[in-house]
């Protein structure tokens, strides 16, 4: 895991809160008086926001369609992010424990299971999914086949690790981490606050869900359940620390098995005679 990667998703709650200035600033416009040292431009530009603004179909269309760009685009951010990590994750673990079998019985386990039903299930389909369309079961065969059979210079499958990561509540991400062997409970964002504390971070990711979910099946209740901007906020600063939570995690587990592998190293160079003496 890097710095970058963090950086990256920060950058687009930035971009979410910049479209949440530029949304106020234009209430602010059509709010302001005109006076008449202001330009003919300007009063005229005035007046046509105005005008749309009076139209009350355009004036709820208007923030029906804010609303759901910036659900979508925050719920977007939540599992775009999720799947990228774990893979990233994936990726970087494999680079620090060199050897398949060393790895935790609970990581080797889900990876073969998952691996199986991933060719069963995902990609036996008449018709595969879009976010399977890369894969080939032929491929992922391989992949186990090497972590069992050879172990170093192994990679996963990391597909298998996200076989449910549609509609990511805390519910369904809490799992994606277990099966890596990690606990999101463990994380020093987490371990300070109070289980209330907790269980109120994890309703406000499931109700991000929830009204995507109402979003994106074209709910008819998506009219009376819009949000104001600061109620959005509210669920942007949540998903950053919930999102920040899941990265110092991965993180944490990284170092973990750094050091655990350079301690392995250092006692093999040790009964070999290159150690420090003891």
């Amino acid at each position: 895991m890097n710095q970058f990667s963090l950086d990256k998703f920060k950058n687009e709650l930035s971009q979410l809160r910049a479209y949440l200035q530029h949304i106020q600033n234009v209430n602010e416009v059509i709010g302001y008086a005109p006076v008449e040292t202001d330009s003919e431009v300007i009063t005229m530009l005035i007046e046509k926001l105005r005008k749309q603004e009076f139209d009350s179909n355009f004036r709820i269309n208007r923030k029906t369609f804010e609303y759901k760009a910036v659900i979508i685009s925050l719920y977007g951010t939540l599992e775009r992010t999720i799947e990228n990590w774990v893979k990233e994750y994936l990726d970087a673990l494999s680079g620090i424990v060199t050897d398949y079998a060393k790895l935790p019985d609970k990581i080797k386990d889900n990876h073969f299971k998952n691996s199986l039903e991933l060719i069963t299930d995902k990609l036996s389909k008449k018709d595969i999914a879009p976010k399977y369309q890369h894969l080939r079961k032929e491929e992922v065969l391989k992949i186990l086949n090497q972590c069992v059979e050879q172990g170093t210079e192994y990679k996963f499958n990391a597909d298998a690790f996200l076989l449910s990561s549609g509609n990511l509540k805390h519910d369904k991400i809490a799992p994606i981490l277990a099966n890596l062997d990690i606990d999101l409970k463990q994380t020093t964002f987490l371990k300070d606050k109070s289980e209330n504390e907790k269980k109120a971070i994890y309703a406000l990711i499931d109700e991000l869900v929830e009204r995507r979910n109402e979003v994106a099946h074209g709910s008819d209740s998506v009219i009376d359940n819009l949000l104001e901007v600061s109620l959005i906020e509210e669920h942007i600063i949540n998903l950053e620390i919930y999102v920040s939570a899941i990265f110092d995690i991965l993180n944490q587990r990284l170092i973990r098995f750094e050091a655990e592998e350079s301690g392995a190293f250092f006692f093999s160079k040790h009964s070999e005679g290159y150690g420090l003496a003891t």
